[in-house]
């Protein structure tokens, strides 16, 4: 192609004109409706999901490598704790130390003031130290993401494989699965409780 981006020959246009047709039909794996396992929103899905999350933390056991996990996830019950001790708070002030409240406690105007103006200030510092780690925790995130979720995946779909290809000339019936269960991130005969008949 020329300086500015013009074919200056037949054949480069062709070759262009056919490049551009193949990426432009080019489809991603979630527009066939499926999961990307390496993708960062399969990765979160991960992490909020117990069974996968178990299993990421004891593969990273295995590497003795589970700072960074534990890290987020000690940083993740920070954020729901506090978000805990603001909603009891605001439920304290509001139920029993404002004027006219359904539960209001009988103590004197001074101390319900003192015990209002304490709940304010408490949840607007709990309300300001809720996100002190979230920079440290999105780059822990990430870290996990890029290193070693990658490898607990090929990990567990090649442990998944061989177990799917395993033969017991013990059994009568074929104990071939297929590899259909091995792109499973949990144990595909595990149902929840909740969904049992």
């Amino acid at each position: 192609m020329g300086g500015n981006g013009e074919c200056t020959d037949k054949l480069e246009c062709e070759n262009a004109m056919k490049h551009m047709e193949f990426t432009s039909s080019e489809r991603t794996i979630e527009s066939y409706g499926l999961l990307d396992l390496y993708s960062y929103s399969a990765f979160l899905k991960a992490l909020d999901t117990p069974r996968i999350y178990d299993a990421f933390a004891a593969f990273l056991r295995s590497e003795y490598s589970t700072e960074h996990l534990e890290f987020w996830s000690r940083c993740k019950r920070y954020r729901t704790m506090n978000r805990e001790m603001i909603k009891a708070v605001s439920t304290l002030r509001n139920l029993h130390l404002k004027d006219g409240s359904c539960e209001e406690i009988n103590v004197s105007q001074r101390a319900k003031s003192e015990g209002q103006e304490n709940a304010t200030q408490t949840m607007q510092e709990l309300e300001e130290s809720q996100d002190i780690f979230g920079d440290l925790q999105r780059e822990v995130e990430m870290l996990l993401w890029r290193d070693p979720y990658p490898r607990f995946l090929k990990h567990h779909l090649a442990y998944n494989a061989s177990k799917s290809l395993e033969w017991d000339p013990t059994r009568k019936a074929s104990s071939f699965k297929g590899l259909g269960d091995c792109f499973c991130l949990t144990d595909p005969s595990y149902y929840p409780s909740h969904t049992k008949n």
